[in-house]
């Protein structure tokens, strides 16, 4: 049934394919938060890194919102550091929950060596389960690189990472 649910929420997640978003340029983050920000969003993780190799720092966020008392919904934002100052969407899923009746999270979102590294928790019963997924820009897409799964059974102190 764990494997099942770590299945489910991996699913959940390469099912939410990065979008292309309409070119849109905003002279800063607060810009564009305070563009895309309503009601009880709010802006729930955010990295800064050099995702494109161009030496300028771009940012990419995970935007929660909340859309009833029991579901909330995910969004990744991907925005690329222009040249001449500002930032452009260069890419952003599709927002979704993330489901498991309050048992998934999404934990850490990094920036580092030209890849976004997303870090989804799970935990049932006496077992947790951390998967992280790095997506890397290459030739125009996103594509999946590198996963790395941490398993804790807590009620034999045993654990097990696999790459």
């Amino acid at each position: 049934m764990h494997r099942l649910r770590l299945i489910l929420l991996a699913l959940t997640i390469l099912s939410l394919p990065f979008t292309t978003a309409a070119q849109a340029d905003f002279a800063s983050v607060d810009v564009f938060l305070k563009s895309i920000l309503k009601g009880e969003d709010r802006l729930s993780l955010k990295a800064r890194g050099d995702l494109n190799g161009d030496g300028l720092e771009d940012w990419a966020a995970v935007i929660e919102r909340q859309k009833s008392d029991s579901l909330s919904t995910s969004q990744l934002y991907v925005l690329l550091r222009l040249r001449q100052g500002g930032y452009r969407i260069a890419e952003k899923s599709r927002e979704a929950p993330i489901t498991g009746m309050g048992c998934c999270w999404v934990e850490n979102l990094e920036i580092k060596r030209s890849s976004i590294h997303v870090q989804s928790n799970v935990k049932m019963g006496g077992t947790m389960e951390a998967t992280t997924y790095q997506f890397k820009l290459h030739q125009g897409e996103w594509r999946l690189i590198g996963l790395r799964i941490f398993k804790l059974d807590v009620s034999s102190d045993a654990s097990i990472e696999s790459t």
